[in-house]
């Protein structure tokens, strides 16, 4: 008997097994779509000083590397690339105040 054909039977994941090649200029992107005061991708031009129709590029690119399509995957795959750091309550930094033990929450 045969082994079952197909696309992607007995393959290993080929997306899994070369790396990634992101630009510097991708990641500075990424990094930028997720930062929380850049909402609109329409903003990036005047932050990178570079055309729209270039960042479309670069996004359309990212996307594609990453195999993702939109923004909440772009925002998994920066954070488990650890291009920016991840908002979650539990792995932010400890505040000054819960380093010092300073804070209370009684009344």
């Amino acid at each position: 008997m045969s082994p079952v054909k197909g696309p992607g039977r007995n393959r290993p994941n080929r997306r899994k097994a070369r790396k990634l090649k992101i630009t510097p200029q991708e990641e500075r992107v990424a990094r930028l779509l997720c930062a929380k005061d850049v909402p609109n991708v329409k903003q990036l031009p005047d932050v990178l000083e570079i055309s729209y129709k270039t960042i479309l590029t670069h996004i359309a690119k990212l996307y594609k590397k990453l195999g993702i399509d939109s923004r909440a995957g772009l925002m998994r795959e920066a954070i488990r690339h650890s291009w920016i750091p991840c908002p979650c309550p539990k792995c932010a930094p400890p505040s000054e105040g819960e380093r010092e033990g300073g804070l209370s929450h009684e009344g």
